[in-house]
């Protein structure tokens, strides 16, 4: 399978900025420290609920937070175990690196689950559809692009509630 050029490129901005929270200012450069909290899952903000008709099995328990917010969206996210219908196509090509737990995407019209364990890193890619399942006390860091991750939460939007 040939990886989108501007997913690679999402991955080498993510390596580079893995030393670097919010921007403190539009001039400021100076590398930002992840913060380490953050990164274990401790102080993570509330996160709207799943839309029920998503929830194949499981329930919406989790939090989130961004960790920076540039031309790209650095954000940790944690959830109890769930199970999602992904019918909608997904908004936004998304570097997923699954820290703790496991997570398995199955594609739309395939029966076998391609299984990230903890220490994975991956692309989830705009468009993709089928399920996402979150297995054990799961936990990932994603980097998205800012301009598709805000329009996915207005109205109308995957997460626009």
């Amino acid at each position: 399978m040939k990886m989108p050029v501007k997913s690679i490129l999402y991955c080498a901005v993510f390596l580079l900025m893995a030393t670097a929270p919010v921007r403190a200012g539009a001039e400021d450069t100076s590398p930002i420290r992840l913060p380490e909290d953050k990164l274990a899952g401790i102080n993570l903000g509330e996160f709207a609920p799943w839309p029920d008709e998503m929830i194949l099995a499981g329930a919406s328990e989790h939090t989130f937070s961004e960790l920076f917010n540039g031309e790209i969206v650095i954000g940790m996210y944690q959830a109890r175990p769930i199970k999602l219908d992904i019918s909608s196509p997904w908004p936004f090509d998304e570097l997923v690196m699954v820290l703790q737990g496991e997570l398995h995407l199955t594609e739309s019209g395939s029966d076998e689950a391609g299984v990230y364990p903890a220490g994975s890193m991956l692309v989830v890619p705009r468009g993709f559809t089928g399920t996402w399942e979150m297995v054990g006390d799961y936990r990932e860091l994603f980097v998205v692009e800012k301009h598709a991750y805000i329009a996915s939460q207005q109205p109308g939007g995957l997460f626009g509630q």
